[in-house]
């Protein structure tokens, strides 16, 4: 709004018919500057809108990873586990050593699970983070875009 304020006494003077060849040229010139700045804008948030969505594409992926280790962690206890109480029906026996055997496989395997979902926490917290920068990065560069339009407008008058 300023920059067309201060850009007014050209433009008056382009539609009173009293404007100069120099005034045209500084208007076309203004006005060809600040489409540009506006456009490289555009495109610069285009393409750090872009970036989020990828790095977010990138965050949802490895959540989906941590998940499928997780299930194969578990399948891989259940096995053990299964295999322990087949050996164990198998001779017969039953006791203290089996038993500790199994708490020390589950154990194993929830110190292992949680050790999985905090790696994959900060993995997605990263990307999720570089995703928000890269957001704020093209609404600033626009910002500044639309600064520099203002600019080459006022440059008019």
């Amino acid at each position: 709004m300023v920059a067309l304020v201060a850009a007014y006494p050209a433009i008056a003077s382009i539609f009173a018919g009293t404007a100069t060849t120099a005034t045209y040229a500084t208007a076309a010139a203004g006005v060809i500057a600040a489409g540009s700045a506006v456009a490289q804008g555009v495109a610069s948030k285009n393409a750090s809108e872009a970036q989020a969505i990828g790095l977010e594409q990138q965050a949802d992926q490895a959540a989906r990873v941590a998940e499928e280790q997780g299930i194969q962690r578990r399948e891989r206890l259940l096995n053990t586990l299964a295999g322990q109480n087949l050996l164990t029906g198998a001779s017969g026996t039953a006791g203290g050593s089996v038993e500790a055997l199994r708490l020390t496989d589950i154990n194993e395997f929830e110190r292992e699970q949680r050790r999985a979902e905090a790696l994959s926490l900060t993995e997605q917290s990263v990307y999720s983070s570089r995703a928000s920068g890269a957001r704020s990065m093209g609404r600033q560069r626009l910002t500044g875009s639309l600064l520099n339009a203002g600019t080459s407008l006022a440059g008019i008058g």
